[in-house]
């Protein structure tokens, strides 16, 4: 009969492992809720910049920076009308 009134301590085991599961699942939920937010989309303004060779480039990038100007090759020998320039 002395045994009636003792506390059931097999039954902390499993409590603790679902407290665990419970807290560590929370945390987990968490990170990847904060992570998820700053991985949105950006959405640049549509401008564009005329470059020195004539070519335009648009807004890029998360911090919608003007893409860089491709290089202007002094090598190339253009022709207008058959004449070299």
């Amino acid at each position: 009969m002395a045994e009636e009134n003792q506390f059931p301590w097999f039954w902390l085991v499993p409590i603790g492992f679902a407290l665990v599961l419970v807290v560590g699942g929370f945390f987990v939920y968490q990170s990847t809720r904060t992570a998820q937010q700053e991985q949105q989309p950006v959405a640049c303004t549509m401008e564009a910049m005329q470059c020195p060779n004539g070519s335009y480039v648009g807004r890029t990038g998360p911090n919608c920076e003007f893409a860089d100007c491709p290089a202007i090759n002094q090598s190339l020998n253009l022709q207008i009308n058959g004449m070299p320039q």
